[in-house]
């Protein structure tokens, strides 16, 4: 397992990770560094830092994939979002289309 923590905003997209698509390749959310997962991630990041919550980015590993995490201090995750699980990529999509991520977030906080 990654003991990377990065708990500063990166410019999204992060510069040489993004990933472009090539040929016929359908982009989805949950892919590592499509432009979409790296939109997904920085409205994610930016919805957890108006909650005054401290926020990071660490890699679970190969099974686990990356995930963002907040709290109210470091090291004490109250949230945790899998950016590559695809059904909990597809729920904050959704919740973010809708205008409802801050609900979203919400009821992973309660």
């Amino acid at each position: 397992m990654s003991t990377e923590k990065i708990t500063t905003r990166p410019d999204f997209p992060r510069p040489g990770r993004a990933q472009a698509l090539t040929g016929d390749e359908v982009e989805k959310v949950f892919e590592r560094f499509s432009p979409t997962y790296e939109q997904q991630a920085a409205d994610v990041w930016d919805a957890l830092e108006e909650q005054d919550l401290k926020v990071w980015i660490t890699d679970g590993g190969e099974h686990d994939g990356e995930m963002i995490c907040a709290g109210r201090a470091y090291d004490d995750a109250a949230l945790v979002i899998h950016l590559e699980d695809p059904n909990e990529a597809l729920a904050v999509a959704a919740a973010r289309d809708a205008g409802k991520l801050d609900d979203y977030i919400a009821s992973g906080l309660a």
